[in-house]
């Protein structure tokens, strides 16, 4: 398997190619208690998947809080297919 990280959120927005759908879909899950911030993102080519690390804030009560969203894209349909993999927060 081939893969990249994009360690910075510019590295992230100049080389993924559904970085704005990805944080939009971030912003749409209403079952949380939190605000997601960017970590890291890992690019697994070819098969056209992104999965993404989001952290909450940098405080004792939500040093453990964490997000993982995969993008794939579907071949089918001609487009990213997105879903939660791990969120754990205090919901």
């Amino acid at each position: 398997m081939m893969w990249e990280a994009y360690k910075t959120k510019d590295e992230f927005k100049d080389n993924c190619q559904c970085w704005y759908q990805i944080l939009d879909f971030v912003k749409s899950i209403e079952d949380t208690d939190t605000r997601w911030y960017f970590d890291i993102c890992y690019n697994h080519y070819p098969e056209k998947r992104y999965s993404t690390i989001f952290k909450s804030y940098n405080t004792e009560e939500y040093k453990d809080y964490v997000l993982s969203v995969e993008a794939k894209f579907d071949e089918e349909l001609r487009k990213y297919e997105f879903r939660v993999v791990k969120k754990v927060d205090n919901l």
